[in-house]
C-alpha cells in the first residue's frame, strides 16, 4: 500500500463539479478521493530528514517567541506610558 497527498481545495473543486453540489458527506468525499488518486491527481508523501524537521521546529518556535515578545513589549510601553502618567499627577 502506497500513502498518497491529495490537494483539498483540488478535493472540493472536483466534489462540486461531481454533481454540482456543494453538499458534504463521507461517501461522496471517499468517493472524490478514490477518483483522484485512480486519475493520479496526487502527490507522493515526501518526509524530510531529521535534521531538516528540527530546524523548521526551531524556526516556529523562535516566531512564536518572537511575536510573544513584541506583545510584552507593546504591553509594558502601554503600561510605562499609563504609570508615568499618573506618577506625573502626584
Amino acid at each position: 500500500m502506497e500513502l498518497v497527498l491529495v490537494n483539498l481545495f483540488q478535493v472540493k473543486r472536483n466534489k462540486e463539479n461531481r454533481d454540482n453540489s456543494p453538499t458534504k458527506y463521507d461517501i461522496k468525499d471517499e468517493l472524490v478521493i478514490a477518483d483522484m488518486v485512480k486519475s493520479g491527481y496526487y502527490s507522493e508523501l515526501f518526509l524530510q530528514s531529521e535534521p531538516y524537521r528540527a530546524l523548521r521546529q526551531l524556526m516556529t518556535s523562535r516566531e512564536f517567541m518572537n511575536k510573544q515578545m513584541s506583545a510584552i513589549v507593546t504591553s509594558c510601553i502601554v503600561g510605562q506610558t499609563s504609570i508615568s502618567l499618573n506618577l506625573g499627577v502626584f
